[in-house]
């Protein structure tokens, strides 16, 4: 009886299949629930429901239970297609959706039934991303693509976002899928407007807001276009051999200023300090026009430099001409930042020392140095050799630019671009510096206009009479002709022309004036004994920290008057050194500024040397400004002034100038003696290269005042 009911009940299944009538509701009114009564009915409604196509399906009308497949949610019954379940699941035979009409909320009893007892299994995201594969994915449509990014997107389960790290889900331009991270390396980006050598997704498949969220979601970005020059694009400029088309390069240029205008300053940091080793800035000969790729600090980039080295052969400035993209603010700071020279910039070289010049270096060392560095400046000994091939009125010309450029590069790089340096160990690392190699050429070579249309040495012209604007350091490294030569001329009645003739003759004794003249003892005319010399007082050695140097010429005319002390001519006592001072007798304290400033700029100075001062010795006050006598003290446990400290700030060094005591600063240095001390701050505007030179009891040290002719104006 049971099992004809059975077979009843599978007809009138069949039945209701045929008419279209088989649906959930029906399904829901079976023996789902297995009894000893009703087993064999339960069975054969299994058995049917197994074998035969009657569960209603998503896509197809009926489906039978071994090829169904329950989806976790309607977006992804949307998404599979059957054709697409086939390929997932290749190991079954035309697999197909379930009705979305059962779930486990709606219908759990059938729901329980179709899972429990005919074993249908419901597939969820994270089963869906497993069955993914490169070949499946490779083969759909950009569109699709699309779809699942949107469809994953909606996904944030956490186990999901680490499925997705080991799925090629990642579409690039050439329709290939990728990992997103290979040990934590990105092996893709986001798409870019601008051009890249870095693997971006096909843009088709990232065009809604949900599939981009998608791949950001799993960690892909844009495309760092500063790593992409660094990795792609700069190799090619460190290679030994570089020969890149123009279009290439222009190319290459226009994304290298992309990647500069990054927001990131770290960023641009790591550019400027991989191009800096690049050779990727193209420029010209300017003797030759021969066009290479070099380093951004081997070429000059201003226009004034590029008129400076006009035709001198070896020296390179940048091909902004030809190539006009490297032209314009952005080319300009890029090129800037990388440091392709605004000003002349010194190179090392070999040391030309003569022996002789090599003693008077590490004279006071008493032994040779551990290291000696010496430079010269880009293209100078060139631009040189091509100036005395000029016509005259282009060569001054050129002189002029050249001395535009020394100052330039001395008023924005500093006096370093003009000094060598020697170092050497004893107990500690010590250093100093010397006249590079460029001073050296600069005085030994014609290059100064002497105003006849001819060049000569510095030596032979007077700097006052070539119409430059003065610079003070340059001017005490450079030997132009002193001014005191033409007047000493002329007090000794004898025209300065004739002293520099007697010099480019090679008369420089009186043996070669006489050997050149033909004068004997017999035929030499009488000549005036001179008057006696000054006579040079001893004074002791350790007047302070500094190095004694020779004193420039007094200047100021007859209101200065000579009071040397030094080391006497004769018998001079072993240890002195030899000192020279200058007293002016103006009862007028006020004068130019010594080192050219402006009363502003020599504030600013003196509060810089103040303030190195106090770096270095905290003990030291300092007193409110315009005190008269000191300008810093020292107290004592008692909090009595146990020491007097007067400041003399210099822009330069002791070679550049003398420092100055008012009257009043002397008078005090004399009331307080060993208590006094005068800190001389060489080089104040440059904490770098500050040195503070220490002088105790200066006004006590001076033994001896002498008076020279110029106080023949003040007698009575």
């Amino acid at each position: 009886m049971v099992e004809e009911t059975a077979a009843l009940l599978e007809d009138a299944l069949k039945g209701l299949r045929e008419l279209g009538l088989l649906n959930v509701s029906a399904l829901r009114s079976l023996p789902l629930l297995e009894s000893a009564r009703f087993t064999p009915l339960f069975q054969a409604v299994k058995e049917s429901l197994l074998k035969e196509a009657m569960l209603p399906g998503h896509r197809r009308k009926y489906i039978a239970g071994q090829n169904a497949k329950l989806a976790g949610s309607r977006e992804l019954r949307e998404l599979i297609t059957d054709k697409q379940l086939a390929a997932l699941f290749p190991d079954e035979s035309n697999p197909a959706w379930l009705s979305g009409e059962i779930t486990p909320n709606l219908t759990p009893d059938l729901y329980r039934y179709l899972t429990g007892e005919l074993g249908i299994a419901e597939i969820d995201p994270a089963g869906l991303i497993r069955r993914l594969t490169r070949e499946f994915l490779e083969a759909q449509s950009d569109r699709w693509v699309s779809r699942l990014y949107e469809f994953l997107n909606s996904q944030r389960a956490r186990n999901i976002q680490q499925l997705l790290r080991n799925i090629p889900l990642v579409r690039l331009n050439d329709g290939s899928h990728t990992l997103a991270f290979v040990d934590e390396e990105p092996q893709a980006y986001l798409p870019v407007d601008k051009p890249t050598e870095f693997p971006t997704v096909r843009r088709s498949v990232c065009r809604t807001e949900e599939a981009r969220g998608f791949l950001l979601s799993i960690g892909l970005r844009d495309p760092d276009l500063v790593d992409d020059v660094i990795k792609y694009i700069l190799p090619k400029y460190r290679a030994e051999v570089i020969d890149i088309p123009d279009q290439e390069y222009e190319s290459d240029i226009s994304r290298i200023l992309t990647a500069f205008g990054t927001d990131s300053q770290e960023r641009r940091r790591n550019l400027v300090s991989n191009l800096q080793e690049a050779k990727f800035v193209a420029a010209v000969d300017a003797g030759t026009g021969a066009c290479r790729l070099v380093k951004p600090g081997e070429a000059y980039r201003t226009e004034r430099l590029k008129a400076l080295f006009q035709g001198v052969p070896g020296v390179l400035v940048v091909d902004d001409v030809s190539r006009g993209y490297l032209r314009g603010e952005q080319p300009r700071d890029l090129l800037r930042a990388v440091g392709t020279p605004e000003y002349l910039i010194r190179v090392p070289v070999v040391t030309s020392f003569t022996e002789e010049e090599r003693r008077k270096a590490v004279a006071h060392l008493r032994r040779e140095p551990d290291e000696m560095k010496d430079y010269t400046l880009m293209g100078l000994d060139a631009l040189l050799t091509t100036l005395a091939k000029l016509p005259s009125d282009q060569a001054v010309d050129r002189a002029n630019l050249l001395w535009q450029a020394l100052c330039d590069t001395q008023q924005q790089r500093g006096h370093l671009q003009f000094r060598g340096e020697y170092r050497w160990f004893y107990r500690t690392q010590r250093s100093a510096e010397f006249p590079a190699s460029s001073v050296k050429t600069l005085n030994q070579t014609n290059w100064i206009p002497d105003g006849m249309g001819g060049l000569q040495q510095p030596s032979y012209v007077v700097f006052k009479e070539i119409g430059w604007e003065e610079n003070p350091f340059l001017n005490s490294i450079i030997q132009f002709k002193p001014a005191a030569i033409d007047y000493l001329a002329k007090e000794a009645g004898i025209e300065p022309g004739v002293l520099e003739l007697l010099k480019r003759l090679g008369c420089t004794s009186e043996a070669d004036f006489k050997a050149r003249f033909g004068i004997t003892e017999e035929t030499a005319p009488v000549i005036p004994a001179a008057p006696p010399s000054v006579e040079r007082q001893a004074a002791p050695a350790n007047l302070g920290s500094a190095t004694p140097r020779p004193a420039a010429t007094p200047s100021g005319g007859q209101n200065q008057t000579n009071a040397p002390t030094g080391s006497g001519a004769v018998n001079r006592p072993t240890g002195y050194r030899e000192f020279v001072t200058y007293v002016k007798t103006s009862p007028d304290e006020a004068d130019a500024d010594p080192d050219g400033l402006t009363y502003q700029a020599r504030m600013s100075l003196e509060e810089k040397a103040i303030a190195f001062i106090l770096s270095k010795e905290p003990n030291l006050h300092q007193t409110p400004p315009g005190n008269p006598g000191f300008d810093l003290y020292e107290a004592g446990p008692d909090g009595q002034v146990v020491r007097w400290v007067e400041v003399k700030a210099m822009s330069g060094t002791f070679d550049n100038r003398p420092a100055t005591l008012t009257k009043r600063q002397f008078e005090f240095a004399q009331k307080r003696q060993n208590a006094f001390w005068l800190y001389v701050v060489e080089n104040a505007g440059d904490p770098a290269s500050s040195r503070i030179v220490k002088l105790q009891n200066p006004a006590g040290k001076a033994q001896t005042f002498t008076f020279d002719r110029g106080w023949v104006n003040l007698a009575e």
